[in-house]
């Protein structure tokens, strides 16, 4: 009976019928018009709860995905960038070294042989796949740049 003497019933009918039961108007339909007044509130209250689980499954499957394919912190493109705009062809080995100072890529070796410089970033993204990017300069027998490849690889968290 408290829902009955709060008024609250009242307004989660819709405008006509709030009027008509002030009014006094269709006693005999009141009790028609609390159970319209229930399922009214009920509907709702369920309608909320359907789009909040609506809204929990998304945003699960957006976390989910951001975990699986990680968020890149550095990307091989931002690299390629980078080297077009500070790295020409008549670069030497020592410029390509400072450039991955500059850039914090890690120095993982030289090849007189093959004329190649080598270098890696850890850690380019983060999630379930670990990223890192492999770097590689190649030179031609002066020593000037020729050409570079930048890789990137994947392996998951827990290899």
């Amino acid at each position: 009976m408290h829902l009955l003497s709060s008024g609250k019933w009242l307004r989660t009918l819709p405008k006509s019928k709030q009027a008509r039961a002030h009014s006094g108007q269709n006693n005999c339909g009141f009790l028609q018009q609390l159970v319209e007044a229930t399922t009214h509130a009920v509907t709702n209250a369920s309608g909320k709860k359907f789009w909040l689980r609506i809204g929990v499954f998304v945003l699960t499957l957006a976390f989910l995905a951001m975990l699986v394919h990680g968020v890149h912190l550095v990307s091989p493109k931002s690299i390629e960038t980078a080297i077009s705009q500070e790295l020409g062809p008549d670069s030497d080995v020592t410029s390509v070294r400072h450039f991955m100072d500059a850039h914090h890529i890690l120095y993982t070796g030289y090849s007189p042989q093959f004329r190649r410089l080598h270098g890696k970033i850890y850690g380019s993204s983060i999630g379930l796949m670990k990223g890192h990017v492999l770097v590689e300069f190649n030179f031609n027998e002066e020593g000037k740049l020729v050409s570079h490849k930048i890789v990137e690889l994947f392996e998951f968290a827990w290899e």
